[in-house]
């Protein structure tokens, strides 16, 4: 995949045959000329996405060293992490900070001032005009916003203005939202593994101090992609509702570099299961969170996670599967195209490793289920079809485990309509009050446990 081996290859406009190929055991993306320089994001040099130019010998040399990626997996278009100020400098976005970088001395020096310094992730860098800088920013507590930066003949940071911001919200809001706190803890190979807690937050309710909170992981997709610590007001919801939140980087996510997303490799359903034990005992036993009310959710790859979590292990009370994976077999000849190799990484070659995909599919380990189980899903999902879902919940009907299926008509890989985002996350809320025995405050519809609703 394009975020493992990749090519750059260097042309003439008037010769179709390349003059410079480079690449191949890299990851290389996001080429972009500065006057005849062509610089690159690689993670050829330590291991991380970091800014690279081709150097005079056509060779890959790296420009800014850090122990953090550049961007995320190239599944996603359009990223652009670092764009340039004249032709001795470069301003790039490291470690959640904006950067003037110096491309001779390598030196970095943060873009400082009241609107920088309220954000802690900046994007989609362009500068235009030589003086205006335009970027997306985002932070905890706001809105991603689309910021414009004034550039100073000295190059230093003047003026910044916020130019339009993604949503709205309302003034004293931010005394409700929590703030996420990152979190290392060790896992089964004994290497580190990470994640963010949002703690319970609400500025018109307490906790009694002897109780301790529960908590729903969150499970990413990709499986490379990655938590991320902008305003989600989805996690709000929940933290606002006395609900803890942890958003799990699992090995195999992007943001720390090589090793660590090819960790998952071979090992999914393995590996991602590990980390998601190991992070759900390390925060039961810091006392962060209630170990009888541990819950799981994802989407896509994160639900075929969630999915084999909750056959694999009994430390999760409950769990949410949006879209998620049951039987890796038939993925194989569902699947999209871009991806129809994909598992060939992440698990190992088809049909030559069936018994492999067969062991790791949930849908074949019904009998180690024995918690409640939420499935949503999208009737048109191209990706990860209907029938998968379906098969997860008549197998769960048949153990007589309490589940629900809840199908969105319409939606695919995804949900995209606000009406079906707001009826999921309000169905997995009423499913967790009914799992636990507790009425939420909100007037909400009650799940039809054991049912196939369609929305």
């Amino acid at each position: 995949m394009p975020w493992d081996n990749t090519e750059l290859h260097v042309l003439s406009i008037d010769n179709k045959n390349p003059l410079v190929v480079i690449g191949n055991e890299e990851s290389i993306m996001l080429p972009k000329f500065n006057g005849n320089d062509l610089y690159f994001i690689s993670d050829t040099f330590n291991g991380y996405w970091n800014l690279h130019k081709l150097n005079q010998d056509n060779q890959s040399e790296i420009v800014y060293e850090h122990q953090s990626d550049l961007g995320g997996p190239a599944w996603r278009f359009g990223q652009s992490p670092y764009c340039f100020l004249d032709e001795n400098t470069a301003i790039i976005s490291i470690e959640s900070k904006l950067c003037k970088l110096d491309l001779a001395t390598k030196k970095a020096t943060v873009f400082s001032n009241q609107l920088t310094d309220s954000f802690s992730g900046f994007g989609s860098l362009h500068l235009q005009n030589g003086n205006k800088l335009y970027c997306t920013a985002s932070s905890p507590v706001q809105p991603t916003s689309l910021i414009r930066l004034e550039i100073n003949e000295d190059q230093t940071i003047g003026e910044g203005t916020i130019l339009r911001q993604s949503f709205k919200i309302e003034e004293n809001l931010e005394n409700y939202f929590s703030v996420p706190q990152f979190i290392t803890f060790e896992t089964a190979d004994g290497t580190n593994a990470y994640g963010h807690l949002y703690l319970p937050n609400n500025a018109d309710y307490t906790a009694p101090d002897d109780e301790l909170p529960p908590v729903c992981f969150k499970i990413h997709g990709g499986p490379t992609s990655a938590a991320r610590i902008g305003l989600n007001l989805t996690y709000q919801y929940w933290t606002s509702r006395g609900f803890a939140i942890f958003d799990l980087d699992y090995r195999g996510s992007t943001g720390y570099g090589r090793t660590y997303r090819h960790a998952l490799y071979s090992n999914w359903g393995v590996s991602d299961i590990e980390d998601c034990e190991f992070a759900a005992k390390h925060l039961v036993k810091n006392n962060y969170v209630d170990e009888n009310r541990v819950l799981i959710q994802g989407g896509s790859a994160g639900g075929y996670t969630v999915l084999a979590a909750l056959c694999k292990t009994d430390i999760f009370k409950a769990g949410a599967s949006y879209y998620g994976v049951a039987d890796l077999g038939a993925l194989t000849k569902d699947t999209h195209k871009f991806e129809s190799r994909y598992l060939d990484q992440v698990i190992g070659p088809y049909p030559e490793m069936i018994e492999v995909y067969e062991e790791r599919s949930p849908i074949n380990h019904i009998d180690s289920f024995n918690c409640p189980l939420l499935l949503l899903q999208g009737d048109e999902d191209m990706v990860v079809p209907l029938n998968q879902a379906e098969m997860m919940f008549n197998a769960m009907n048949e153990k007589d485990i309490p589940t629900s299926l809840v199908v969105y008509q319409g939606e695919q890989h995804g949900f995209r309509k606000a009406e079906n985002i707001i009826n999921a996350v309000e169905s997995e809320f009423s499913f967790y009050a009914t799992v636990f025995g507790f009425a939420p405050s909100d007037n909400l519809e009650k799940p039809l446990m054991n049912q196939k609703v369609t929305k």
